[in-house]
């Protein structure tokens, strides 16, 4: 029973290391859907803290008008939206330094091969986005 048990323990060892393996991990290009899911919660947050705002806002001019002070409120909601919409657009997602090292790194994977050798699956998901 010794020896069989060893031969069964190793082949179990060697079928673990060899058909068992946790697949190699491909580099995505970006978070994907979830970048939509952040915007959205950034903006539902957005409307929510000006709910919330919005009364204390008012009370600091308490001489205006129900309509005025949602007037108020309006603008205040708007220009914040208006803030986002302009940062979430001036802001690139990589910065130039981000860039030139994907770059680099992209030179450096090629050197040594066949330069009609077609890139890295790796590296082509990364630089697409």
């Amino acid at each position: 029973p010794g020896l069989s048990c060893l031969i069964e323990l190793r082949f179990c060892a060697w079928k673990m290391c060899s058909f068992h393996q946790r697949p190699e991990a491909l580099r995505g290009g970006g978070i994907g859907i979830w970048q939509h899911v952040l915007q959205w919660m950034t903006v539902i947050g957005l409307l929510t803290n000006v709910a919330i705002i919005g009364p204390t806002i008012v009370s600091w001019f308490p001489n205006l008008e129900v309509g005025e002070r949602v007037f108020l409120i309006f603008m205040f909601e708007h220009i914040l939206l208006g803030l986002y919409y302009a940062a979430w657009h001036l802001i690139p997602e990589r910065s130039h330094p981000l860039q030139v090292k994907i770059a680099r790194e992209e030179r450096m994977s090629m050197k040594g091969r066949n330069p009609l050798a077609k890139p890295s699956l790796v590296l082509a998901t990364r630089l697409k986005t």
